[in-house]
């Protein structure tokens, strides 16, 4: 069940509160600076920064064109809507449509400000970012105090994976020593996990936007990297699964696969905790493997030839899982620290299949 009240819902509450009070303090006596920090609360601190920035940006240039529209022409009806134009289409040319709505109520503050000379608009236009500073900072600080939090839940949901995963290649491996028309699991089940993986790729990210200075945003690129890793391993049991409905009837070549299968299978429980030997050791199985599908004999009629042939790619696909497993763990092992390892494994995800 969703929750009435969210975290989120709670940071701005407060957020909006701590903004007005930090006014009142000042004698400002504006309720703009919980209006910023409403606004300016957004999901993570890197957006809340990066809003403040071009509203703040925009409200210096909504304040010079206020000042020259209103003493240009006067203020009236027709000059909000002259001025609505004309802002707008300067915050669109700079590249500051994030803070716009807030750009132009600041302009129109001006407005009715009117008439003032020009050391009044300075000081006008002090107390006006300055009210808009407060809510930015706000906004900014208690995203900062109170962030987002994902970790537990990314961890729990990697391990989760490992254990899907090896479900996965235990499955094929019993269904190829025993087809049947049932198939274990469907495509559409492998996509829908390869979606979540994806969301789960997001929560990370904004997790990550929630710690700017801290080591808790290497963690949460470590996690990023993880779920990507997964999300590979899921495309290649998908391509193991189109290769094995090909396949109608047990071969000589069957069972040394099954067994090649079970054993990364066996891996994928804890690979992070599985030892390097025993890396090396499936390595050397899966290329007496190849050896032994190269000595067969040719196949002797067409099923035969179209099952040994999705079992020689199903090997290839093995491979290729295995090599981002033994590459993923080995560099999260030799790295001394987490930014090293990130580093290692964005490099070897890239060049695995070059």
């Amino acid at each position: 069940m969703k929750k009435f009240i969210g975290t989120r819902m709670l940071k701005t509450g407060i957020g909006v509160s701590f903004a007005l009070l930090v006014s009142q303090l000042l004698q400002l006596n504006s309720t703009f600076a919980g209006v910023v920090t409403l606004i300016g609360m957004k999901e993570t601190t890197k957006k809340s920064v990066q809003y403040g920035f071009t509203l703040f940006v925009g409200s210096i240039l909504s304040l010079i064109t206020g000042f020259i529209i209103e003493n240009s022409v006067g203020v009236g009806p027709l000059t909000f809507g002259l001025g609505t134009i004309l802002i707008i289409a300067i915050l669109v040319a700079f590249h500051l449509i994030d803070g716009l709505i807030l750009s132009v109520i600041v302009m129109y503050h001006t407005f009715d400000a009117f008439p003032m000379d020009f050391y009044e608009f300075l000081s006008f236009s002090a107390r006006e970012l300055l009210i808009l500073t407060i809510g930015i900072l706000v906004s900014i600080i208690v995203n900062l105090v109170a962030p987002q939090k994902y970790d537990s839940q990314l961890k729990e949901e990697i391990d989760h994976y490992y254990s899907v995963l090896s479900e996965y290649l235990f499955s094929i491996a019993k269904w190829i020593q025993k087809p049947t028309k049932e198939f274990p699991f469907s495509l559409n089940e492998i996509h829908q996990q390869r979606k979540f993986v994806k969301k789960l790729i997001e929560k990370a990210e904004i997790g990550m936007e929630n710690y700017l200075l801290s080591s808790n945003k290497i963690q949460y690129e470590a996690f990023i990297v993880e779920l990507k890793t997964i999300q590979k391993l899921i495309s290649i049991i998908e391509d193991m699964i189109i290769e094995v409905k090909r396949i109608s009837a047990t071969r000589l070549q069957t069972y040394p696969v099954a067994q090649a299968l079970e054993l990364v299978a066996k891996i994928q429980l804890n690979p992070e905790k599985t030892t390097l030997s025993t890396y090396q050791r499936t390595k050397r199985v899966l290329d007496h493997l190849e050896e032994y599908f190269k000595s067969s004999p040719l196949p002797e009629t067409r099923g035969e030839f179209v099952d040994r042939s999705s079992l020689h790619h199903l090997f290839l696909y093995l491979q290729d899982y295995l090599d981002v497993l033994t590459s993923f763990c080995s560099e999260k092992r030799k790295e001394t620290t987490p930014k090293k390892w990130i580093i290692g494994q964005f490099i070897s995800q890239n060049v695995i299949k070059s």
